[in-house]
C-alpha cells in the first residue's frame, strides 16, 4: 500500500514525497510525469503517470482541496497496467 502526502502545487509540479506503508523494495529507476492539472477556485484534479515501479506501470489520479495549510490530498485512485509482452 502507498500514500501520498503533496504539499503545494506550484509551476505545474506537485511537490511532496510518496511514501511506502509496507515492505515493498524501493522503485528504483521511478520515472513520474504529471500529464494534468485540472484547477477550479479551490479544488484540483491531476493525473500522474508512473512507469518502472518495480516493474509496474501506474495511472494515478488525485482530487485535491485547497485550505488553511496549502493544497491537501483528499482522495487518490490508481490503476495498474498490465504488463506489456
Amino acid at each position: 500500500m502507498y500514500c501520498a502526502t503533496v504539499g503545494v502545487i506550484a509551476g505545474g509540479v506537485i511537490q511532496g514525497r510518496f511514501n511506502s506503508v509496507d515492505r515493498s523494495p524501493k522503485a528504483e529507476n521511478l520515472q513520474a510525469l504529471i500529464t494534468s492539472i485540472e484547477i477550479t477556485d479551490d479544488i484540483a484534479f491531476v493525473r500522474l503517470e508512473a512507469a518502472n515501479w518495480n516493474g509496474n506501470r501506474y495511472t494515478d489520479m488525485f482530487l485535491l482541496l485547497k485550505g488553511e495549510n496549502g493544497w491537501q490530498i483528499i482522495t487518490k485512485v490508481f490503476h495498474r497496467h498490465a504488463v506489456e509482452s
